[in-house]
């Protein structure tokens, strides 16, 4: 990996998760439907007291947890590297959310 293209690939990282997390935040908003990934977390939130985003990261850090059973071999360096990205996207979702908290469609058209 080339160091010096290190920063643009983060900044286009953090980029693609924003694009994504609104993307889903849209969807939630809009009540037309979510992915089967979010669908889990989108209920839940409606009758726990957790947001989206942090039961996004619980569920997903179950997955985290199954690999290495599942694989029988454990890779420290992915599992880290899915560990940071799994909080900036559940924290990321949050903040989407929050910024579309004035979203309310009421008509088809709208949503």
């Amino acid at each position: 990996m080339h160091k010096q293209y290190f920063p643009q690939r983060c900044c286009m990282f953090l980029v693609g998760i924003f694009t994504m997390t609104l993307g889903i935040a849209l969807s939630c908003k809009a009540d037309l439907g979510t992915s089967p990934i979010s669908s889990v977390p989108w209920v839940m939130s409606m009758f726990m007291p957790w947001s989206i985003g942090e039961i996004t990261i619980v569920m997903n850090l179950l997955f985290i947890i199954a690999q290495p059973i599942l694989l029988r071999q454990i890779y420290w360096r992915e599992l880290l590297g899915q560990l940071i990205t799994l909080i900036a996207f559940g924290y990321c979702i949050d903040f989407s959310m929050s910024l579309l908290d004035w979203v309310a469609p009421d008509t088809l058209f709208w949503q």
